[in-house]
């Protein structure tokens, strides 16, 4: 069975606070969210610091790493305390933050991250990615948007975090490669029809909206009505196909899905790869890893691993 071990750490200074073992864990990390969270329930002789760094490790590998955003503590009549906290990865703090609306020219992602005079020391981004001619941040955007808008620019896809908080925009040159049989306690397939739009609209300099047009067939061929007018989107002047495409890429989200529950936690990172046969059927084969669920109590650790069908993964139909 895998160890859970929670470290924490004074936020401000990173003194070394002490260990705690978790009694129960739930942690998700998905493509689309931009930060992993993690709740855990912890019994402890002593309190917690509501300034805190909390680090979690299964096995060796640290798999989140973030402040206490909530936390509570209930003392018991045996004089220890029983904690319940809430915890988001530090890349949270770029779906927050809001840099100066303009248009950057000749940028990279290092560039995007660290221009606007916000330090991010605890979140390191992918290296060597393309410069492209501009990026233009909107007002009211923030950096985690101006970071969609620059991956969608350089390389028609959806950033991500990898490890506890690095920024990606790329799949990873070497993913690891997880092959499960008798570890496959369940298998999934589902779809998610909720976020989808059917047909999207912008409006041109002269305010007509018939000029630029997107209709989305995976919606409609599923009855499903749902039109949507925007105004002109000037981060796409030049290219105004793509701000509707980014829209309704991103409206086709995890549209279909499968995924496996297996026992215990082995690693995964998400765009690793998985393959798995379930009862002596392949039923996935080579797949990217979309979303990341542990769950750990007194029943051991278990793992269950997504791979999505969409827009972004280039397989929506």
């Amino acid at each position: 069975m895998n160890s859970i071990l929670v470290n924490f750490f004074e936020a401000n200074s990173g003194r070394f606070l002490g260990s705690r073992d978790a009694v129960s864990m739930s942690f998700v990390k998905e493509w689309y969210t931009p930060y992993t969270a993690v709740r855990l329930n912890i019994i402890s002789e002593n309190t917690i610091p509501d300034t805190c760094e909390v680090r979690v490790f299964i096995d060796s590998k640290v798999i989140h790493q973030g402040i206490a955003d909530k936390m509570e503590s209930r003392k018991t009549s045996d004089g220890l305390y029983h904690i319940s906290l809430y915890s988001r990865g530090y890349t949270a703090a770029l779906g927050v933050n809001q840099p100066v609306p303009k248009i950057n020219s000749n940028v990279n992602l290092n560039d995007i991250l660290t221009s606007n005079n916000i330090s991010f020391p605890n979140i390191p981004c992918e290296k060597n990615t393309k410069t492209v001619n501009y990026v233009y941040i909107l007002d009211k955007d923030t950096i985690w948007d101006a970071i969609v808008t620059y991956t969608v620019k350089a390389y028609k896809n959806y950033p991500y975090i990898r490890g506890a908080n690095t920024v990606m925009v790329q799949p990873p040159t070497s993913p690891s490669r997880f092959s499960y049989s008798d570890k496959v306690l369940e298998l999934y397939s589902g779809v998610n029809l909720s976020n989808l739009i059917s047909q999207i609209n912008m409006k041109d300099y002269d305010g007509n909206y018939e000029s630029y047009e997107l209709k989305n067939t995976y919606a409609s061929d599923r009855q499903v009505i749902r039109q949507s007018k925007i105004n002109l989107d000037e981060q796409w002047l030049s290219e105004p196909q793509t701000a509707l495409e980014k829209r309704i890429y991103y409206a086709n989200r995890a549209a279909r899905y499968k995924a496996v529950k297996v026992d215990g936690y082995n690693g995964e990172d998400l765009f690793d790869k998985m393959t798995a046969a379930c009862w002596g059927v392949e039923e996935i084969t080579d797949r990217d890893i979309h979303k990341i669920e542990i769950t750990a109590d007194k029943k051991g650790v278990f793992t269950k691993l997504y791979t999505y069908y969409d827009s972004y993964s280039g397989d929506i139909a």
